[in-house]
């Protein structure tokens, strides 16, 4: 075989190898986008409720989230999860495992984009001690990629607070801190016993954290931590853990 033929075939698989990435690379974003276009759909019913449901300018229709009209459609919607910017913003759903919503929507339909759903052994109502929402880590920082956003300081300064919304109160979570940390060691506590308990674990996260954290623990303060995937080593995880206070 002479050298020019031989360029010639490499020359065909590389182009051949290379269309067929983009087929992959392609089919493989559209499915996320067919994914995410349901969340957006969630989202404009949300934002298209009438307006009269708004009673002060601080207010926004997630205030007065009708839960009974989106269990109707998502039956396992326990909670809002958003940041004031709505970089984050989607539902929160809870099962009897901690694998079913790792490959579904909340609508049920199969999907490798997920939800962020609620561990199964914690309170549906956020009563727990301890609250742990799971969501995949999304490039573009969707879904938990969002959490991403922590690794810098300057980040956490500007968005020290999220929003929880459920069906019976709404929260503030203060964000405390933000780690990497092997996610084979079964990381996350269960349940304190007492605010001081939840101290001395946020005090002894800021040994790790990626920044330092401004808070201080007060009387039924609860700590919800959200977990998703990292790369910095072989089953690492990224973790934001903050208070969770009921809105006045």
């Amino acid at each position: 075989m002479t050298f020019k033929r031989l360029f010639i075939i490499l020359f065909i698989i590389c182009i051949l190898t290379g269309c067929i990435c983009s087929i992959g690379l392609y089919y493989e974003i559209n499915k996320y986008e067919k994914a995410q276009d349901i969340y957006n759909v969630m989202i404009e019913e949300i934002e298209n409720e009438s307006p009269q449901v708004i009673t002060a300018e601080s207010e926004s229709v997630y205030d007065r989230l009708d839960f009974k009209k989106l269990k109707s459609k998502y039956p396992d919607i326990v909670g809002w999860l958003k940041n004031e910017e709505e970089t984050l913003n989607y539902p929160v759903v809870q099962s009897d495992d901690n694998s079913y919503y790792l490959n579904h929507l909340p609508n049920g339909i199969r999907s490798e984009l997920g939800s962020l759903f609620l561990d199964c052994n914690c309170d549906s109502g956020f009563s727990s001690s301890v609250s742990v929402i799971y969501g995949h880590h999304v490039k573009n920082k969707r879904m938990f990629g969002f959490l991403d956003n922590y690794k810098n300081p300057d980040f956490y300064k500007e968005n020290p607070f999220l929003n929880l919304y459920t069906e019976d109160k709404n929260y503030t979570i203060h964000i405390a801190a933000a780690y990497i940390l092997d996610g084979t060691n079964g990381a996350y506590p269960a349940s304190f016993d007492n605010e001081k308990q939840m101290k001395t674990y946020l005090d002894k996260l800021q040994s790790i954290s990626l920044f330092k954290g401004n808070y201080e623990v007060k009387e039924g303060d609860k700590i919800i931590i959200l977990s998703t995937c990292s790369y910095e080593f072989e089953n690492a995880r990224m973790a934001v853990a903050g208070l969770l206070r009921e809105l006045n």
